[in-house]
């Protein structure tokens, strides 16, 4: 819609494109221009559906791009997911729309995911190799539903080498960090070191999943169920947390002093300051780990992380200690009779 002199204009897209006055009153012009609009786009499609019939113009469909991709990916694939990975995937989403989400599947090449890692990989290699990790996971699903023709251009590309975590938090670090922080850092920290979770499991637990000498922990990435006896220690954790103020009908387990239920992005700031103060960097998924090491019994340590096998916890644990070897036990001798 055009402005000239005060008055309003249509100006048709379908040839001749004539220009046809609206009037000056903008209400009545907008109506008018939604009515034109509308048949104008019908007489266009009319002209495009004679022209394909006659052979004038070729019938190409319309190639579908990865944004096409992304929308039933979401819509179908996504909500099978964890929640966190939901939430992990709808971020790496972001990254990937930006540069892909235009470009019809078939003509994204090999290089192109080549090209994507290193750029996105200068500055952040491990959110790269995610984000591409999704892209191949949504590519096999585009073959599956017919929207490829190509085989997955992320096949036989490589991603960043990452280099597993294996820090391991001494005791005067974790106290260092807990001395620092407030009420909500230290009944989190304790109850994670304690249950040896999950952070996402820790903020999920709630007052009914506390009976008289068990906690409950639905293990989100395993679906699996944990039963974790309650020691002295973790009681009185728990005693205290039930003495914590909560609003009306809040049963969350870990609550900030207002009484409202603890997440993950309350937590982070209030444990970044309490690191900065202690001088001390480590994450609170490092306490998971901690809790492995600090166990004696290898078998407990195995059922209480939900691992599947005992190799994966000696991994788990070794990998933090560092593996234990004995020294040498030996003497040097003196050679025999001198010359």
């Amino acid at each position: 819609m055009y402005r000239l002199r005060r008055s309003y204009f249509f100006r048709s897209p379908v040839p001749p494109r004539k220009w046809i006055a609206l009037g000056r009153d903008l209400n009545v012009a907008l109506a008018a221009y939604a009515q034109l609009l509308l048949s104008s786009n019908t007489e266009r499609a009319s002209a495009r559906e004679t022209a394909l019939a006659v052979g004038v113009i070729p019938n190409h469909p319309r190639k579908e791009t990865f944004a096409d991709l992304w929308k039933r990916y979401q819509a179908v694939v996504l909500p099978t997911k964890a929640i966190r990975t939901q939430q992990d995937n709808l971020r790496e989403a972001q990254s990937l729309l930006a540069v892909f989400g235009a470009v019809a599947l078939d003509d994204i090449t090999p290089v192109d995911i080549r090209t994507y890692l290193d750029t996105r990989g200068a500055t952040a290699p491990v959110r790269a190799n995610r984000e591409v990790a999704l892209l191949s996971h949504a590519f096999n699903r585009a073959r599956e539903w017919g929207m490829l023709t190509v085989p997955n251009p992320c096949q036989g590309v490589r991603k960043f080498r990452e280099k597993g975590r294996d820090r391991y938090v001494a005791d005067d670090e974790y106290l260092k960090v807990w001395q620092e922080g407030d009420m909500l850092v230290k009944d989190t920290m304790s109850l994670a070191y304690l249950l040896g979770q999950r952070p996402q499991d820790v903020f999920k637990l709630t007052l009914q999943d506390v009976s008289t000498n068990l906690i409950d922990v639905q293990v989100t990435k395993t679906k699996q169920r944990v039963r974790i006896e309650v020691t002295s220690t973790l009681q009185n954790l728990i005693d205290d947390l039930r003495t914590r103020y909560r609003k009306p009908h809040v049963k969350a387990l870990l609550v900030n002093e207002k009484g409202v239920p603890a997440t993950p992005d309350m937590f982070r700031n209030r444990f970044d300051r309490a690191r900065d103060k202690a001088g001390v960097s480590f994450q609170l998924r490092d306490l998971r780990a901690k809790n492995a090491t600090d166990t004696e019994d290898l078998a407990i340590a195995q059922k209480r992380l939900a691992h599947t096998s005992r190799a994966m916890t000696e991994h788990y644990v070794r990998s933090r200690q560092g593996e234990k070897v004995a020294a040498l036990d030996r003497t040097p001798a003196a050679s025999g009779g001198s010359k």
